[in-house]
């Protein structure tokens, strides 16, 4: 819905990134385990990833809900549902696919879960995947209301849910906008150029490496800067003033060159001139937990808390002290969770010697 061009591009197939192998474990863990949790759990041969499952809440799950529901729908004849197998092909019928984790009919309501690990990136009111996957069980089961909810395992293995209830309204708008977005694809492949959109969407496009509006943004940056030294010294009086208007538009292509290249290192990893990999990695910092604040004021006050303009573990120790902060980390009050960051990694190549 975003960006229609991934029809329109060749595509790559990419081998299943850790990420991936987390997510499908965590999956078939959440189908299993709805019979026997004990079984599902013994069957995960990480340690880690064990874990994180044993912190799932099944009970959010309705009984009689259907796992790995798959939809399809098209213009002609609407919504349809699919049995794909075991290898999850969906069929070159030109429909629109969807699979949905988990699919159950309460009173008058379709219920729709996606589960989801690492961050939230959108709202479960906002997300396509849900909008058309409530859409399609809702008429199918014939029913106006439908409640829909991205179930998220976080990095950190703590567990929570963003629900959305959508009716009659929110259906017709999806139906709308699939057509449209149907005539846009349509339009593409009769020859119109693809109207490219660039964003957190890029991630998982299997144009991604193909797609010139990221290359565009890269190649638009690359002279810029090999020759702003030179450059930069010869401008006239006038040309500085020019230049000077132009650094806000500058800095803004700086950081979407920044984000399309942090898109592509997600998907494959960069090799630097240093030798250096440009690839996402796991980390972690530090947070202070519920009643952190709590504990601050009854130490040393409600005043000198209140200057503080927000609380992090770095600011408290500035404020209050080395000792200040280990006592809370000694309360149980300060935690260590993991982010995910794209930044390089490994040392730089040392520079060869020229021949004397």
């Amino acid at each position: 819905m975003a960006c229609p061009g991934s029809e329109a591009l060749p595509g790559v197939i990419e081998v299943e990134s850790g990420h991936a192998r987390r997510g499908t474990i965590l999956h078939r863990f959440l189908e299993a385990a709805r019979s026997d949790r004990e079984a599902a759990l013994a069957a995960i041969d990480d340690d880690a990833r064990r874990a994180q499952a044993a912190a799932i809440d099944l009970s959010v799950i309705p009984a009689g809900a259907e796992s790995e529901v798959a939809v399809g729908w098209s213009p002609a004849d609407g919504p349809i549902r699919y049995s794909l197998g075991e290898h999850r092909q969906y069929p070159d019928d030109g429909r629109y696919h969807c699979t949905l984790d988990l699919v159950g009919l309460q009173p008058g309501v379709a219920y729709v879960r996606d589960f989801k690990t690492g961050n939230a990136v959108v709202a479960a009111a906002d997300s396509w995947q849900l909008r058309f996957g409530a859409f399609a069980a809702a008429r199918l089961a014939g029913v106006g209301r439908a409640n829909v909810g991205l179930l998220y395992l976080g990095h950190d293995g703590r567990w929570h849910e963003d629900q959305a209830d959508l009716d009659e309204f929110d259906f017709d708008e999806v139906e709308e906008a699939l057509r449209t977005l149907a005539r846009r694809i349509e339009a593409q492949r009769s020859g119109e150029p693809p109207q490219l959109a660039t964003g957190p969407h890029c991630r998982y496009c299997p144009a991604l490496t193909l797609c010139p509006a990221q290359a565009s943004l890269v190649r638009a940056m690359v002279p810029t800067v090999a020759s702003f030294d030179s450059r930069l010294q010869a401008l006239t009086p006038e040309e500085r003033g020019f230049a000077w208007e132009k650094v806000k538009e500058a800095k803004d292509l700086v950081e979407r060159v920044e984000k399309a290249l942090r898109v592509m290192a997600q998907a494959e990893p960069i090799t630097l001139p240093d030798g250096r990999i440009v690839k996402e990695v796991a980390s972690s910092r530090r947070i202070l937990e519920p009643g952190a604040t709590a504990r601050l004021i009854a130490e040393v006050g409600v005043a000198k808390v209140a200057e503080a303009a927000k609380f992090t573990p770095k600011e408290v120790e500035d404020a209050f002290g080395t000792e200040r902060l280990e006592s809370l980390t000694g309360a149980g009050l300060v935690a260590s969770v993991p982010v995910m960051q794209v930044r390089a990694v490994g040392s730089p190549r040392k520079k060869e010697r020229k021949a004397a």
